[in-house]
């Protein structure tokens, strides 16, 4: 682990508290000491480390019982002197402001003001740790990997909160270093490369999605073996992302390879999270147009798209929102194949549907 996993150590019964979740009585015995301290201040650097160091486990106890406002508090005050006497990129300066982030983020309100906080702290650490971008040989548990993974679960966390761009910035780094330094074939970078790839794809840069993707699927397939669940994933994600550009591109004809992935993914998705799933369906309607296009696939087409109109009956009232959008996108279909009567049928059907259920 890294540095930033440290726990605030004061040597005396308060460790034993916290070890054993005595929160009350450990914040208790913190108060006493931190009020003694007052009225004694500190004679030497060592009696000022222990007052900062007590802070922090305050910080800690109060952040585990839920009063996160209170620990943004202390850690601040600590924060301010830390900065002063190590300077603002000193790992005794970072791992205050990481608990610092912790305690922003988890208060109501103030989650990207705490993301932007942990990200400052792990870019820097970073900096530490890959001194002028060289790589640094890195085991599973070593410390610049526990970097590495907290930067990922950042990017992650973005990725989650429609910040595509801010995901993609560090899950780039996280694969530039991951490659350079546990190999291209490690599960892990496949993966990062996965997940880099959908901040593409949200981004709208799907061109440069579908390379990278492809590049994690073929890294899975000799690395890891097709069956493995990265590999899958990965298969899956490239087959959403093939789908889309179908879907929204000018009418051109998929080559075998888009079908393909299409087809496999969709037998992914069947076995490991079932038929009736929104992804699932999604690939199916995605295969859909892409049968639609291909001669003599259209038979194949028509049976997808009456399985995704089925769904969409079913979903109404349920997963609406969802079934409405792949309704519409059905529509948009059967308009550009030029299906005008089809489209205006199946506008018309959901359409009494909705007023049925809003009556």
């Amino acid at each position: 682990m890294s540095f930033l996993s440290q726990i605030p150590v004061i040597g005396n019964e308060i460790d034993s508290l916290v070890q054993r979740s005595q929160w009350r009585d450990a914040e208790s015995v913190l108060l006493r000491m931190l009020r003694e301290a007052e009225h004694h201040p500190p004679a030497s650097p060592r009696e000022n480390t222990e007052n900062q160091q007590a802070k922090l486990m305050l910080a800690h106890v109060l952040r585990q019982a839920g009063r996160f406002h209170d620990a943004e508090r202390l850690d601040g005050e600590v924060l301010t002197i830390r900065e002063r006497e190590y300077g603002e990129t000193a790992q005794e300066t970072l791992v205050v402001m990481y608990n610092l982030a912790t305690d922003i983020k988890l208060q109501t309100g103030r989650l990207l003001e705490g993301l932007a906080l942990e990200r400052r702290v792990l870019e820097t650490a970073v900096q530490a740790y890959w001194p002028n971008t060289k790589a640094v040989v890195t085991a599973d548990h070593s410390p610049s990997m526990d970097i590495l993974i907290r930067m990922c679960n950042l990017a992650d966390t973005f990725f989650a909160h429609n910040q595509p761009t801010d995901a993609a910035q560090l899950h780039e780094t996280v694969l530039r270093l991951c490659t350079a330094s546990i190999g291209p074939g490690h599960p892990y970078t496949i993966a990062v490369m996965d997940s880099t790839g959908r901040d593409y794809v949200s981004q709208g840069r799907l061109h440069e999605a579908v390379r990278l993707l492809q590049d994690a699927v073929e890294a899975g397939k000799v690395h890891l073996g097709e069956q493995d669940a990265t590999t899958r994933r990965c298969i899956v994600h490239l087959a959403e992302t093939y789908g889309r550009m179908t879907a929204e591109g000018d009418g051109k004809v998929p080559d075998g390879k888009v079908v393909a992935i299409l087809e496999q993914a969709i037998k992914i998705l069947e076995e490991s999270i079932g038929v009736d799933d929104t992804d699932t369906v999604s690939l199916k309607y995605y295969l859909a147009v892409a049968y639609a296009r291909l001669d003599g696939r259209f038979h194949d087409s028509e049976a997808l798209q009456e399985q995704v109109l089925h769904w969409c009956r079913r979903q109404l009232g349920v997963r609406t929102e969802t079934a409405s959008l792949m309704v519409r996108n059905l529509v948009l279909m059967y308009r550009q194949l030029g299906r005008m009567d089809k489209a205006r049928e199946v506008e018309n059907e959901f359409g009494r549907i909705r007023r049925s259920q809003s009556d």
